[in-house]
């Protein structure tokens, strides 16, 4: 994550200056094989290095949404930048595989298995995933490819008002906030030992509504990558171009139904 977030600062800085972008060129190339090297033959990006350490090898293999988004952001801003396609296409493959992840309500589930782009963990959902942080990757991806995304994105804005488990709109107008995810209460450590519990198995551990809740907390950023997603934007239909982008119909089919 924090590499991706690097990488995207040199290949903005270049997009900006193009007339110097070479005297970075070298550490954004170094930059972009490191964090090559923790992405799955499916596209999915893990947490941290598998090897080196007992976090690496327990933890590194399980990748969070934001593990996902950002360097997807990242790959398209230094294709852009420097004309790299292998990391275009990089970046292409992770956002058809988010896509295709996406759970039945539009949830951007949590924790996924950086090796076969599987769901290990649905839960929290987040809302700046649903509202800002899948968005914002989304378009920047489907500007970068003419791919239209837009199914997706909008399929998880809906998540935020009412469309979700609890049925509970996340948005609340009378406090000017939006409250921060839909969880179940258990330890952060528990989560990932059952994440990674889920990693040699088939099960699907995000059907269940079981003990859900709202966590009713705003933090700072939550309404900071809101306005970075959608600043200047303006609505548009799903066309069918998104099917030619690679990622299966089901998703579009239920967005439009709920038109």
């Amino acid at each position: 994550m924090e590499i991706a977030w690097f990488l995207t600062g040199l290949s903005n800085w270049a997009l900006a200056c193009p007339e110097k972008q070479s005297r970075l060129r070298d550490l954004a190339f170094q930059t972009f094989a490191m964090l090559k090297k923790n992405r799955g033959e499916q596209g999915f990006f893990g947490h941290l290095t598998r090897g080196g350490s007992v976090t690496g090898m327990t933890r590194g293999r399980i990748g969070s949404f934001a593990d996902q988004v950002y360097p997807i952001y990242a790959l398209t801003r230094f294709s852009q930048a420097y004309q790299e396609e292998n990391a275009l296409q990089a970046a292409l493959q992770c956002g058809r595989g988010l896509c295709e992840a996406q759970g039945p309500s539009g949830q951007w589930w949590w924790h996924y298995d950086s090796l076969t782009g599987r769901v290990l963990e649905g839960y929290p959902v987040f809302s700046v995933h649903q509202h800002a942080m899948g968005p914002m990757t989304l378009f920047a991806l489907g500007e970068a490819t003419d791919c239209d995304f837009t199914p997706w994105i909008y399929r998880g804005l809906k998540w935020i008002n009412a469309e979700n488990e609890l049925g509970f709109d996340m948005e609340d107008d009378a406090a000017q906030v939006i409250w921060r995810c839909q969880y179940r209460h258990t330890s952060q450590i528990k989560t990932y030992l059952k994440a990674a519990f889920n990693l040699g198995g088939s099960a699907t551990p995000y059907e269940t509504k079981k003990d859900l809740k709202v966590l009713f907390e705003c933090r700072p950023y939550e309404l900071g990558w809101l306005l970075y997603a959608f600043a200047a934007r303006s609505g548009r239909d799903a066309s069918s171009h998104s099917v030619a982008c690679g990622v299966g119909t089901g998703a579009i089919a239920g967005v439009q139904k709920r038109k």
